[in-house]
């Protein structure tokens, strides 16, 4: 974890202090306590109060999180709407952990909410009110994509550098087979990925969804590919299109900043692979099928699509504070949901497809947020302000006790295009 917790304030801030005064707060927050011990009976916690007071849950065992709430208003605040402020009065300086890692404590409340939307009848209801509402504002399209990209991607890619491996690959790395450390795991997930769907030198590939040009680097300089290459980030692709110029590699590499949907009015816009490496998180739900109907419109009869996302195995509701903060527009698909839509576009998916093991995640959020820790002292010398340190710590975190307590999981995806017998 990060080792500045002197910089977290302890008391309650000047912001908290002219909201209400401690006489209203006080009882709320008592009476908030009184719920938080209902919810968390079964887990082992202690929460430490503004005033010093202690409230120990569970058998106190010596490695279980100590949470420290720095202001009486907090605590009722995040329980009337805890899928955004945890992560909102984390940010603001308002709680911090101890005795554990951020992880560990969110890992915890991830569970009991998970729990209650499944073993309470109220939890049910209150999960089809937020999946309704969620499903509405999904409704979005080509210009609404742009914009989530420039939110996101275009926010300064020193802010990127100082997480991500050489590569700058935002997605699971694979240490399934050895990799140490983070620049092999990525180099392993692009190898194996390329293998997977068969590259062959001259082959015609699209990458939708292009990053900063790794995996379109490694199809054209290793296999001898003809690569063209989507994004909607204006950073991203000037990173690229300068990295294959100095490479000498544009005449094979092309890349275009357009959306995928878009693509058609290239001419001889069909190929023999189609390849998306952490894109489908950023479809959004009701884009699912347009999303793989053009897959299928630009792949050839034979050739082969390969997918690499988060899925999960239920239904779900992306967080709310990550979908401001982090990924706006994002959604991660439940995999019928996924299999449907591909199916619908006329895919079929193949024998191999490859489930990545939960480690592998979890490992590569770790990686991230050690390398982020120490580049943190350079980038706040740089004029990155302390919130922006504590976003992308509880967006490492949150991520991670995802990974730890819901359905989710990483997938690479094949798909090939359905053969239709003749009449």
């Amino acid at each position: 974890m990060l080792q500045e917790q002197a910089s977290i304030p302890r008391t309650e801030t000047k912001a908290d202090s002219t909201l209400l005064p401690n006489l209203f707060w006080r009882p709320l927050h008592h009476a908030s306590l009184h719920v938080l011990k209902r919810l968390l009976r079964n887990e082992n916690i202690t929460i430490v109060f503004p005033d010093g007071a202690r409230t120990v849950i569970g058998s106190a065992e010596c490695d279980a999180p100590v949470w420290h709430i720095h202001s009486f208003y907090s605590l009722p605040r995040m329980l009337l709407n805890p899928w955004y402020r945890i992560g909102s009065h984390y940010v603001r300086g308002l709680w911090h952990v101890e005795n554990g890692s951020l992880a560990d404590l969110l890992a915890i409340l991830v569970r009991v909410g998970k729990n209650s939307e499944q073993h309470s009848a109220f939890g049910r209801i209150i999960f089809w009110v937020r999946r309704t509402l969620f499903a509405y504002q999904q409704r979005y399209g080509a210009q609404r994509s742009i914009k989530n990209v420039e939110q996101h991607y275009d926010s300064g890619d020193e802010l990127f550098r100082s997480f991500l491996d050489s590569g700058l690959n935002y997605t699971c790395a694979d240490f399934e087979h050895g990799a140490s450390n983070i620049d092999d795991a990525q180099m392993t997930k692009l190898r194996n990925a390329l293998k997977r769907v068969r590259l062959m030198p001259g082959h015609r590939l699209l990458e939708i969804g292009s990053g900063w040009g790794a995996l379109s680097r490694l199809a054209c300089v290793e296999y001898g590919a003809n690569v063209t290459a989507l994004t909607l980030s204006k950073n991203q692709i000037k990173y690229s299109r300068e990295l294959a110029a100095t490479l000498q590699i544009s005449t094979n590499l092309k890349y275009f900043l357009e959306d995928y949907r878009r693509h058609e009015i290239h001419k001889e816009c069909i190929y023999d692979r189609v390849m998306s490496i952490g894109m489908l998180e950023h479809v959004g739900l009701w884009q699912l099928k347009s999303y793989f109907c053009e897959i299928s419109r630009l792949l050839k009869p034979d050739g082969i699509a390969l997918i690499h996302t988060i899925s999960r195995r239920h239904a779900g509701v992306t967080n709310p504070w990550i979908e401001r903060h982090i990924f706006p527009g994002g959604y991660i698909a439940q995999d019928a949901e996924i299999l449907k839509a591909a199916e619908d576009a006329g895919l079929s998916i193949t024998e191999h497809s490859h489930v990545y093991a939960l480690a592998n995640y979890i490992t590569t959020l770790q990686h991230w947020h050690c390398r982020f820790c120490h580049s943190w002292p350079l980038l706040h010398k740089r004029g990155y302000p302390l919130h922006v340190r504590r976003t992308y710590e509880f967006y490492f975190a949150a991520s991670e006790a995802a990974f730890r307590e819901l359905d989710m999981r990483a997938v690479q995806y094949i798909f090939r295009k359905k053969i239709v017998g003749r009449l």
